[in-house]
C-alpha cells in the first residue's frame, strides 16, 4: 500500500514561490539568494551551511515519526485559506 493512501493524504495544490512554501509549512527553511547567490558567494555559503546544520538535527528523529509528522503538516495545507 502506498504511504499517501495509508495516511489518507489529500491532493496538494502546487505553490509557486519559496516564501509561500515556507509560509504554508511545506518547507522548513528557505535559503535566500539576495537576489543572486553568485554575487555574494561567501555570505550565501554561510547561510546554506547553517541550513544544512539545521537539517542534520533531523537525523535524530526516527524515520516513521518524521514521515508521519510531515504527513500531518501536509494534511493541514490550505486550512488557513
Amino acid at each position: 500500500m502506498r504511504l499517501a493512501e495509508e495516511l489518507d493524504l489529500p491532493l496538494l495544490t502546487i505553490i509557486d514561490t519559496a516564501g509561500a512554501l515556507a509560509a504554508h509549512g511545506i518547507v522548513d527553511h528557505v535559503v535566500e539568494e539576495r537576489p543572486d547567490a553568485s554575487a555574494e558567494a561567501p555570505a550565501f555559503c554561510r547561510r546554506m551551511a547553517k541550513a544544512v546544520e539545521e537539517l542534520a538535527t533531523l537525523r535524530s528523529v526516527p524515520g516513521r515519526k518524521a514521515l508521519v509528522g510531515r504527513a500531518e503538516r501536509f494534511r493541514r495545507l490550505g486550512s488557513a485559506l
